[in-house]
């Protein structure tokens, strides 16, 4: 059966785009290494927003967002009461990185096993 011998009306739904999709599948990843079940109840802890600008809120104080023009990731990080580090790449892989090393200063290092040490 084909989409033509349908007879209900059909949708054509939005897919992510390469990045959202990356930055998704990095959602499940950050969760199995770092949060913790007191953490399960913060609203803002690795929740991800879909939308013109997708969004990774990972925690209070960092997030990434996806750039369209020119396609890139952006990390925003408040490091201080005036301060905010911003580091912006169109490497994924440079952009785990960062992510993890933030992750693992203000969370604790991950063990093996997905737990904190």
């Amino acid at each position: 059966m084909s989409l033509a011998d349908c007879d209900e009306p059909a949708a054509v739904l939005p897919f992510p785009v390469r990045s959202e999709a990356l930055l998704a599948s990095l959602v499940p990843t950050l969760r199995d290494l770092y949060v913790r079940g007191e953490d399960e109840s913060d609203p803002f802890l690795m929740t991800m927003v879909h939308g013109l600008r997708p969004r990774l809120s990972i925690d209070r104080d960092a997030y990434v967002e996806v750039r369209q023009q020119p396609e890139a990731f952006l990390l925003k990080i408040a490091a201080a009461p005036d301060s905010k580090i911003t580091f912006e790449t169109p490497d994924f892989a440079m952009l785990v990185k960062f992510v993890l090393q933030y992750m693992a200063e203000r969370h604790g290092e991950p063990r093996s096993d997905g737990g904190l040490s």
